[in-house]
Order: C-alpha cells, then sequence, then structure tokens
C-alpha cells in the first residue's frame, strides 16, 4: 500500500492485524489504538482489531530486553509480509523480563514491548516495568536473567499474569499491552500527525 493511499484510507477506517489470538492482547492492542486516535471522544475513523494468525503457538517469557524485542519485530515482519499490504497496520507484542545489574545484584523487570508495522514504517513502544522482587532470582550470576531454581514466579495468566500478580491485580496484561502499543504509536506518527486528517484534527 503507497503511502499516499495509506493516508486517505486512514481517514475512514483504522484496520489492524494483531500476531496473536491472545484475546488480553487484542483488547490492549485495540485500547492502544483507541487512546493514540482518541476514538469513541467524536467520531473519527472505524477501528478494526482483528488476529491474523490462525493458531496460537506456545511462547516463552524472554529473559532479556533484546530478545523479548527481536522475538516481536520478527513477528510483526512476518505478518506483514504475510498479509501484502491489505491491512494498514501489523501489530505484534511480546512479555518478557529486563535485568539491570545495580551494586552487584541482578534486578529483573517484566516488560512488554510492542511493534507496529505499517506502510510509513516501523517503531517499538514498551510498557513500564515492574520489578519481580529479589527473592525470586538468582543473585549469583549477574546479567544471566535467569530466575532462582525451584522458586516459581507468582501468577498465571489467567489471573493476570506475572503483571496481575505482582501489582495484585490494579494492572493488567491488558493495560500493558495498550501502554506498549501507544507508544509505539506515539513514535511512529511524531512529526507526521499535525500535517494529515484526521490526526491533526484528534490532536489540536
Amino acid at each position: 500500500m503507497a503511502s499516499q493511499e495509506f493516508w486517505g484510507r486512514l481517514q475512514h477506517e483504522i484496520d489492524v492485524l494483531v500476531g496473536s489470538r491472545d484475546a488480553e492482547q487484542l483488547l490492549g492492542v485495540r485500547d492502544g489504538f483507541r487512546r493514540y486516535f482518541r476514538l469513541g471522544a467524536r467520531p473519527g475513523p472505524a477501528l478494526s482489531v482483528r488476529s491474523g494468525l490462525d493458531t496460537e503457538g506456545g511462547s516463552l517469557l524472554s529473559t532479556s530486553a533484546e530478545a523479548t524485542l527481536e522475538a516481536a519485530v520478527r513477528r510483526a515482519d512476518e505478518l506483514w509480509g504475510a498479509v501484502g499490504g491489505p491491512a494498514a497496520f501489523c501489530v505484534a507484542a511480546e512479555e518478557g523480563l529486563v535485568t539491570l545489574d545495580v551494586d552487584g545484584v541482578t534486578r529483573s523487570f517484566v516488560h512488554t514491548w510492542a511493534v507496529v508495522e505499517c506502510a510509513i514504517g516501523r517503531a517499538c513502544g514498551g510498557s513500564g516495568p515492574v520489578e519481580i522482587p529479589e527473592r525470586f532470582t538468582r543473585t549469583a550470576e549477574p546479567g544471566s536473567g535467569a530466575l532462582r531454581q525451584g522458586v516459581q514466579v507468582p501468577g498465571t495468566r489467567r489471573r493476570g499474569g506475572i503483571l496481575g500478580s505482582l501489582t495484585s491485580g490494579l494492572e493488567s496484561r491488558r493495560e500493558a499491552f495498550a501502554e506498549a502499543t501507544f507508544h509505539a504509536l506515539s513514535s511512529l506518527f511524531f512529526g507526521l500527525a499535525e500535517a494529515r486528517d484526521p490526526l491533526s484534527r484528534r490532536h489540536g
């Protein structure tokens, strides 16, 4: 889809394909788009968010920011290549760990990355990291990003995942996906939105 065609289509519809069948991720991506384009606050383009996958593959929690973001970029690129441009946006999001060595202690954080790809380019965004308590992490090997053996990190996907558990249910995976998607869209359109309709009206 040419850039001019993209901007013309954006006035009428925002079509989004997501590289997942996870309901929380689909809803989070939708929330991120609704927030950025201020949908619901006034009449605007129709928003369609749906999975671009036939089946959902299993995934493991990556143990570095690089691995997590690389997985999201790879999935977004594969989805964009597969659809050949019929959708305005392709989005992929991944949850993982960010590890930092601070004063000899490895601190691990739950973090979500989102990658948005469309005809005008690609951008990445992240959610706010939440630290996993030190007692759940291994400190003997700084930089490993590994969890202490024999200790279970609290939380299941059904109960909001690790993020839901760490925040006592006050923040959900859906909210993390929404924040990461919103940040990716902010980077994608930075310096462009002011000159385009309907974006200029919605951000004015």
